[in-house]
């Protein structure tokens, strides 16, 4: 893929890109500037390749080779790794099956998919080589990260705080730089293909005092932000568009009838399989429901009763529904809430004691277990 820019800042040079994409090989990227008039001299290009160096640990390299007035060689590498409350698509039990997953919605928090990741590298040029470490979090859904790390050049060891959102069209970054030669702050800028760069050198001392605040105050900033506008429009957002697929599910009466129609079949020998089970202590189902895995309040309407068809599949004080599928398509099921992570909830007796669980809609399903006793 090749493509040529032209910067409102730099109208008289365009900007070419060229750029190579493969699995195995990885990518490749040549960029290089391009005077509208002919000046006689070579236009600078920048060489770069990125490869994922493991797929199981989450590693990749990246190179970049810079030709110009000023010439650059730099090489990084970096890792991440999921955080313990988060989940990734490439994990998912839905890989390698012949059933595609339905499509899911982003988290109404946005903080569902995080990971942190380090990053270790050494640049060199003949003004200013220097070795960086870094570690940092990134909030996928958000588009955001957060950064701190070490450098150390020729000016000797400086500490570095940096934060950024990335859009589509857009981002917006701010880094955060303390040493011997003082605290400096970077903006930069990006909207359309237009960059604007703003160094600021807030004192030429080090002020460890001065590089704290500057952090915490946009940080707090940051905070209450999510908190009282990114949250709630996320979670406005989310129920509106749960809603209108709701509506276009109503009105295809096809499926709910037909889930209605197996509910009246399997009301019977439910009943029976209860009456059987109760009468020797065995697997009796209190209460299933199958609806939206989150937390916060969908609504009842959102929440499907499954008792009968989870009894129905009661045999022998022992009830076992497989994985790596969603439950969606058992009979007595059908989903009320599209394109939410689901969980199944079962209230339920054994040996005359009441146990209770929750599955996610791809895990497997085993009752009775130990783990699930109610104290």
């Amino acid at each position: 893929m090749t493509k040529a820019t032209s910067s409102l800042f730099s109208s008289r040079t365009i900007t070419l890109d060229t750029l190579f994409r493969d699995d195995k090989i990885g990518n490749i990227s040549v960029r290089t500037y391009l005077p509208l008039r002919m000046t006689g001299r070579v236009p600078p290009v920048t060489f770069s390749f990125s490869r994922i160096l493991s797929a199981k640990h989450r590693w990749k390299g990246d190179l970049s080779c810079h030709f110009g007035l000023l010439p650059q060689l730099s090489v990084f590498v970096t890792a991440s790794s999921p955080l313990a409350l988060t989940s990734d698509a490439s994990d998912s039990p839905w890989e390698d099956q012949d059933t595609l997953p339905t499509p899911i919605l982003p988290s109404v928090s946005g903080l569902k998919s995080i990971f942190s990741f380090w990053t270790y590298g050494v640049s060199l040029n003949p003004r200013e080589p220097k070795v960086t470490g870094q570690w940092g979090i990134a909030f996928s859904e958000l588009a955001f990260e957060i950064k701190a790390g070490l450098q150390f050049g020729l000016d000797g060891l400086s500490w570095l705080f940096s934060g950024g959102w990335t859009g589509d069209t857009a981002s917006v970054k701010a880094s955060l730089s303390l040493g011997f030669l003082g605290v400096g702050l970077d903006l930069d800028l990006y909207h359309l293909g237009q960059r604007l760069h703003v160094p600021i050198l807030l004192s030429s001392d080090y002020d460890p005092d001065l590089a704290f605040w500057t952090i915490v105050v946009p940080s707090s900033a940051l905070v209450l932000g999510y908190h009282f506008i990114v949250a709630p429009r996320r979670r406005r957002q989310r129920i509106r568009q749960i809603s209108e697929a709701r509506q276009k599910l109503d009105e295809d009466i096809t499926i709910k009838q037909k889930t209605q129609n197996i509910i009246s079949i399997l009301t019977e020998p439910a009943k029976k399989r209860m009456a059987a089970e109760a009468a020797k202590d065995g697997l009796v189902i209190l209460e299933a429901t199958y609806g939206p895995a989150e937390s916060f309040d969908f609504g009842s309407e959102y929440v499907l009763d499954v008792t009968v068809a989870v009894q129905a599949l009661v045999s022998n004080s022992q009830l076992h529904i497989p994985g790596h599928r969603s439950k969606a398509g058992l009979q007595g099921f059908y989903d009320l809430a599209p394109f939410v992570v689901k969980a199944l909830r079962i209230r339920y007796t054994f040996q005359g004691r009441v146990h209770y669980a929750e599955f996610l809609d791809d895990l497997p399903v085993v009752l009775p277990l130990a783990d699930h006793l109610v104290d």
